[in-house]
């Protein structure tokens, strides 16, 4: 690891050890970023579904909100908005007009309860109460883009 004191590394006094006290240092360390790089080489899409914008990749199961459809139900969702393939990314301005995301309806759950208690001070005024929304849980088995499919 190599510091720099200042503001700069045109102007700053370089040290090797990050143990001499300085007020104002930077470093700068060696990495091969391999976060950033496995971020980019992923498949996945943004889509928008159900009022709600999702990041999907295939073989993972999502909740959107409630779809009048039965279990089983095979569906296409067209409104994708970005398909990165494994560092080829591809923006829609706002959507992509060949790509789609195909999907199976799982089944139909319930959220977890949110709990809405409404209280005025010095009164004798409580209200609680419980709410669950319902959601329809999906699996995105693939992203289709210009003719090719990603898995």
């Amino acid at each position: 690891m190599k510091c720099y004191s200042g503001d700069d590394t045109e102007g700053g006094t370089l040290w090797e050890s990050s143990t001499v006290p300085r007020l104002y240092f930077f470093c700068i360390v060696n990495t091969t970023h391999q976060f950033l790089n496995s971020h980019h080489r992923m498949k996945y899409a943004i889509i928008e579904a159900s009022g709600r914008q999702f990041w999907v990749e295939p073989g993972r199961f999502y909740d959107f909100n409630h779809l009048e459809l039965n279990s089983g139900d095979k569906i296409a969702l067209t409104r994708v908005l970005l398909v990165n393939n494994e560092g080829d990314v591809s923006v829609g301005h706002p959507c992509l007009a060949n790509a789609k995301v195909e999907a199976t309806i799982l089944g139909h759950i319930n959220s977890r309860k949110v709990t809405v208690y409404k209280m005025r001070p010095k009164k004798k005024t409580r209200k609680k109460q419980g709410y669950r929304s319902n959601l329809t849980r999906v699996m995105i088995n693939s992203i289709q883009f210009d003719g090719s499919t990603i898995q």
